[in-house]
C-alpha cells in the first residue's frame, strides 16, 4: 500500500494551540513546545494466503529541522523497534522533503507481524518530532510507503533413510556421519538441505537406532528412522611369552610352556589354546608349538608359533667291566673278555661293540 497527500490518517488536536497536527501552507507555526505527530493507517495489504514474510520496510519522505522518530503500530500499540530518522535542511523550511529509508530491504524491526495483520487494515506508521521552543514545530510529510517482502510458502523437506551396517574401530565403537544414514533426502523448493543424526555417536557395538533430522532452515525438521549395526570384524592379536625359539639340551633340561597372550578390541581377556606338537624334552627333534585365539564375534587370530629344539651335545660315557688292568699268566690263564656298557645322557645304554 502507499499512501500520500490527504489519503493519510492525521488524528489532529486543536488547531489553535497547534501542538501537533498537520504543517500549515507557511511553516511560522507557533514557538510552543509540544510534540508533533502523524500516524497513517494502511488498508489490506491482500496478501495471498500461505505466502511467508520475509521483511517490511517503510519508505518517507518528509521534511522537519527536528529529527523525527518512526515507529509502527497495530491497532492502537507499537510493535517492534523504533527508527530514529535524519532531521532534513534547509533549517526553517518545511518544504525541504528528501526520501529516507527507514529499515532496508528484509529489515523486519523485529515487529513479528503476521499476514493476517497486513490484511486487516490496522497497521499504522507514525513519525514523532518532539520540538522545543524551535520554528517552524511541524514535519512537512510527502509520502509515506510501507512495503511487505514476501515469499511463497515454503515446502518442507522430504526424509529417507536407510539401514547401515559397519565396523568397530579399536576402541569396539565406531563413528557414522549423517550422509552415511541419508537415502536420498529432497527439498521440494529446491532449499539447501543440513542433516544430523541423533544420537550423534559413537555408536556402540550391536543394533543402535538413530534419527535422521533433515531441515531446510525454513520448516520444522522431517525426520526417518534407521539402524545402525556395529560389528565386531577385527581378529585378535596374540603374542607369544618369551622367546620365539627356544634350545634344551636332551634329558639335562626341562621344558617349561612360556604361553602366550591375545589382546582384541571388543574382547578383553581372549583364551589362547595352545597345540601343535607336545616336546619331549628327553628325546631329540624339533617341536613346533601352536597358539590360537578367537573372539566371541567369531574372528580367529593369526597363527603363532613357536620352536622348541631339544639337542644331544653330550657325547656317551663307556664303562669296562671286570679289572681295569688286567693280569694273565701266560699258557695258564686264558683270556675271557670282561666286555663294557655304555651310557647316554638322554637315556640310551648299548653293549660295546669290540
Amino acid at each position: 500500500a502507499d499512501w500520500s497527500g490527504s489519503g493519510t490518517d492525521w488524528t489532529p488536536d486543536d488547531s489553535s494551540s497547534n501542538p501537533e497536527g498537520p504543517p500549515d501552507s507557511n511553516c511560522v507555526g507557533t514557538s510552543n513546545a509540544g510534540t508533533v505527530y502523524a500516524q497513517f493507517t494502511f488498508a489490506s495489504f491482500g496478501i495471498p494466503g500461505g505466502a511467508i514474510i520475509e521483511g517490511i520496510e517503510v519508505k518517507v519522505n518528509y521534511g522537519s529541522v527536528v529529527a523525527p522518530t518512526l515507529q509502527l503500530y497495530l491497532g492502537g500499540s507499537t510493535v517492534g523497534s523504533s527508527k530514529v530518522l535524519d532531521a532534513t535542511d534547509p533549517a526553517g523550511s518545511c518544504n525541504a522533503s528528501q526520501l529516507k529509508t527507514a529499515g532496508g530491504p528484509m529489515d523486519d524491526w523485529g515487529a513479528g507481524l503476521t499476514i493476517a495483520n497486513f490484511n486487516s487494515g490496522t497497521v499504522s506508521v507514525r513519525l514523532t518530532r518532539t520540538t522545543g521552543l524551535d520554528n517552524p514545530v511541524s514535519i512537512d510529510i510527502e509520502s509515506v510507503q510501507m512495503v511487505v517482502h514476501t515469499m511463497d510458502p515454503n515446502s518442507p523437506p522430504v526424509a529417507s533413510c536407510q539401514n547401515v551396517t559397519v565396523s568397530a574401530n579399536e576402541f569396539c565403537l565406531a563413528n557414522v556421519i549423517a550422509s552415511q544414514v541419508d537415502n536420498g533426502s529432497s527439498d521440494p523448493d529446491g532449499d539447501p538441505l543440513s542433516l544430523s543424526l541423533n544420537p550423534a555417536g559413537p555408536y556402540t557395538l550391536g543394533v543402535n537406532n538413530v534419527t535422521l533430522h533433515v531441515s531446510d532452515s525454513i520448516a520444522p525438521d522431517e525426520t526417518c528412522a534407521a539402524t545402525i549395526t556395529v560389528e565386531d570384524n577385527t581378529a585378535p592379536v596374540v603374542s607369544l611369552n618369551g622367546a620365539n625359539a627356544v634350545t634344551l639340551e636332551c634329558a639335562i633340561d626341562s621344558y617349561s610352556e612360556l604361553g602366550a597372550t591375545a589382546t582384541d578390541n571388543c574382547d578383553n581377556p581372549v583364551a589362547v589354546s595352545i597345540g601343535g606338537d607336545t616336546v619331549d624334552a628327553g628325546t631329540p627333534g624339533v617341536y613346533v608349538v601352536t597358539y590360537d585365539a578367537t573372539d566371541t564375534a567369531g574372528n580367529a587370530a593369526t597363527q603363532r608359533t613357536r620352536t622348541v629344539t631339544v639337542q644331544d651335545t653330550i657325547a656317551p660315557v663307556i664303562t669296562l667291566n671286570g679289572d681295569n688292568p688286567m693280569t694273565l699268566e701266560c699258557a695258564v690263564d686264558s683270556y675271557v673278555e670282561p666286555g663294557a656298557t655304555v651310557a647316554d645322557a638322554c637315556g640310551i645304554s648299548t653293549p660295546v661293540v669290540v
